[in-house]
């Protein structure tokens, strides 16, 4: 489970998360079975707003975050961004022409 500490309160504030939270993809699990287990999504979308702001490299990310590095770069992965772009459009612009 992903603790919220100052840090990370500061990247990703209720505010952004509320905006951020209903464009990622949920977990679904493989039909096969195996893998690994889901992450928490607010973990995730932090330690990328980490990365991104900080300048770090991807195998630089603290482990406090408790996400894999490898986990936070392949959502930001050019497939990644491709599948959700549409989604991610239609919502910023909701919101941008909400009072």
């Amino acid at each position: 489970m992903f603790v919220a500490d100052q840090l990370s309160l500061r990247l990703v504030p209720d505010e952004l998360w509320a905006l951020a939270e209903p464009l990622i993809p949920k977990f679904r699990p493989r039909p096969q079975g195996g893998g690994t287990a889901p992450l928490d999504d607010r973990a995730v979308f932090t330690a990328i707003v980490y990365v991104l702001t900080s300048g770090c490299a991807w195998r630089d990310l603290p482990p406090s975050f408790g996400v894999p590095f490898q986990t936070a770069f392949r959502c930001t992965s050019p497939a990644f961004r491709h599948h959700h772009r549409r989604r991610l459009i239609r919502h910023l612009d909701y919101h941008r022409r909400s009072p």
